[in-house]
């Protein structure tokens, strides 16, 4: 019970340390007794003599109860067979203390025994290894982060600056083996530490991000710029982040990122449909060969990588025409491989003339950007 108690104290002290949740779990069980071998021979060697005392040198006593007057009477009749249970007693102490390392020991794994041991070259090159390993891994983890547009530079900085090289050459060279061992142990607590802190910010981010992109737009709506060092209520390494997934949120506002300022530009109905075509039809490969937006029998924009636009767009102006009465969405085929997509948003006809093959991709960035006109 003491162990459990005191294992669970640990892991809670290094939990709101904010250690990793993997690296808590082992280091709480602390580090292995240098005795345990030594505990489990004395323990067998006092078990083995309890039980060769009470074979041949304890004698038959009765006993009508259990109480302390009785026992005292048992262990005057008989003091050898007392001793045995002594014995017995003392033997648990040991081999309960040397099985409760080493079944810390499974748990713990190969740190448990490591921080004890004495450090050789050999050892610390090992260690040096698994340094390296977790600051390339750590490093690839960083990079997976930043590309959603987190600041990591300093935490990178912070890996660049283990000296791995130093510490390989001094490996080699420095008698004090065990001064090096603490330093790259040290190192590797430290490497574990800023991967655990970059994860929490991103669960940070990503349980915030609906009120930081609420917050933009209430800032964005009173001002037509916005620098991001105005966002003080988002922590600093997440603004760009927040940013770019509040220009996403809101396509409709048509807010952009010009380095660190959010510009809030105001497009009239023409531009809002050219923007529009641009964002359903940008990265398909040209798989939307004409778009139109038309209303009330006005081509506000479209865009065609066909010959002779001018008769692309009276082409439009025609169809629209014809499909007045259609207010929901239709795919009607125009040729084998391609077909005509249309559907109503705010009072204006969109039609695009497609691959079949992109039709459904085409369908959802239609509705997600059909708040730009």
């Amino acid at each position: 019970l003491y162990e459990a108690a005191l294992y669970i104290v640990r892991l809670i002290i290094l939990i709101r340390m904010r250690r990793p949740l993997t690296y808590s779990i082992r280091k709480a069980f602390g580090y292995s007794n240098l005795t345990w071998n030594v505990d489990a021979l004395i323990g067998v060697a006092l078990l083995l003599l309890a039980f060769a005392v009470e074979l041949f040198a304890a004698k038959p006593v009765a006993i009508k109860s259990l109480s302390m007057e009785n026992i005292l009477v048992v262990v005057q009749q008989d003091p050898l067979g007392s001793s045995a249970i002594l014995l017995a007693f003392a033997s648990s102490f040991f081999l309960s203390s040397f099985l409760i390392d080493r079944v810390k020991r499974i748990f713990a794994g190969r740190d448990y025994d490591e921080a004890v041991e004495k450090a050789t070259p050999e050892s610390n090159l090992l260690l040096w290894n698994d340094l390296k390993k977790a600051v390339e891994g750590a490093k690839e983890e960083l990079e997976q982060i930043s590309e959603e547009e987190m600041d990591v530079g300093a935490q990178l900085s912070k890996l660049m600056a283990i000296p791995l090289d130093s510490l390989k050459e001094e490996i080699y060279s420095n008698p004090d083996q065990d001064s090096i061992k603490k330093r790259i142990r040290k190192y590797l607590e430290k490497v574990s530490g800023i991967v655990e802190s970059v994860h929490h910010k991103s669960e940070l981010a990503k349980e915030n991000k609906g009120s930081w992109i609420a917050y933009i737009d209430k800032k964005i709506g009173k001002a037509d710029t916005l620098p991001l060092d105005a966002l003080v209520s988002i922590p600093i390494e997440w603004r760009f982040w927040a940013a770019k997934e509040y220009i996403k949120e809101h396509p409709e506002r048509f807010v952009t990122l010009e380095g660190t300022l959010l510009i809030k530009h105001k497009f009239d109905e023409n531009q809002r449909a050219a923007e529009f075509i641009k964002r359903v039809s940008e990265g398909l490969d040209g798989s939307v060969l004409a778009a139109a937006v038309v209303k009330d029998s006005k081509l506000l924009a479209s865009t065609t990588s066909l010959e002779k636009k001018s008769l692309m767009d009276n082409f439009f102006i025609m169809l629209s025409q014809r499909l007045i009465n259609l207010s929901s969405t239709r795919a009607i085929a125009f040729s084998k491989n391609h077909l005509i997509y249309t559907n109503v948003f705010n009072n204006k006809r969109i039609i695009l003339l497609a691959h079949k093959k992109a039709f459904e991709e085409i369908s959802n960035r239609v509705t997600k950007f059909s708040s730009l006109l």
